[in-house]
């Protein structure tokens, strides 16, 4: 019962521009804006009330980033969440970690073509300055009134493993959270050998946490006009 949207951030493959983190977080709001216009909902058949952002990785990390800023009925679901806050305040302690990331970037980008337009000195940059803001766990308060599904993987790495979504989880429930749900796969890092029940309970989660979410806070909604 949903429209599926994929989208390729400011300087990734064929979107045009210059790709960062902070470029992507913007991305996402415009994304968000864009869904709910009056064309957009009426040439699509959007049902503006039943929105959930679904995110791997760099896209958990957006995804959970994003969603303060939304109406608690937005859902969101983080497989396998990058935490870039807990990666950048890390760094003074573990330049190896830094340097690791930075030849990572070099490998990855390529700020005249691609296929990731960006300066890696900048992203890693981006990473440092932004380490205790990026930090998720610094949402947690803003996340405590969505339906939130994070999926961790055990063969992952330290920045996207079973215990930093276990951080953020009993953060959200500290802070008076009570909907989210924790699922651990024994997989690596993109679920390999789980897809289809990585899909199931996806959907699963869609139907019945996300649905139930949806529905009390349309409701309400309805009742306050």
């Amino acid at each position: 019962g949903y429209n599926a949207l994929f989208v390729d951030y400011r300087g990734v493959f064929g979107s045009g521009g210059k790709f960062s983190q902070a470029n992507s977080l913007e991305d996402v709001a415009a994304l968000l804006a864009w869904v709910r216009t009056p064309e957009t909902i009426e040439k699509y058949h959007i049902d503006p009330t039943r929105i959930a952002l679904v995110g791997h990785s760099f896209g958990a990390w957006l995804a959970l980033f994003s969603v303060g800023r939304e109406p608690p009925g937005v859902c969101v679901a983080a497989l396998a969440a990058w935490n870039a806050g807990w990666v950048g305040e890390r760094f003074a302690a573990h330049p190896n970690e830094r340097a690791e990331l930075l030849s990572y970037y070099r490998e990855t980008t390529d700020i005249a073509g691609g296929p990731i337009r960006a300066n890696p000195d900048e992203l890693i940059g981006e990473v440092a300055d932004h380490a205790p803001a990026w930090n998720y766990l610094s949402k947690a308060s803003q996340l405590k009134s969505h339906a939130l599904l994070l999926v961790a993987a055990t063969r992952d790495s330290p920045d996207e493993n079973p215990e930093r979504h276990l951080e953020l989880a009993t953060a959200i429930r500290k802070d008076g959270g009570k909907l989210v749900r924790v699922a651990t796969f024994e997989d690596d890092h993109p679920f390999s050998s789980h897809r289809i029940a990585l899909a199931r309970l996806l959907i699963h989660w869609l139907q019945t946490d996300c649905a139930v979410t949806q529905a009390s806070k349309s409701s309400g909604m309805a009742a306050r006009r």
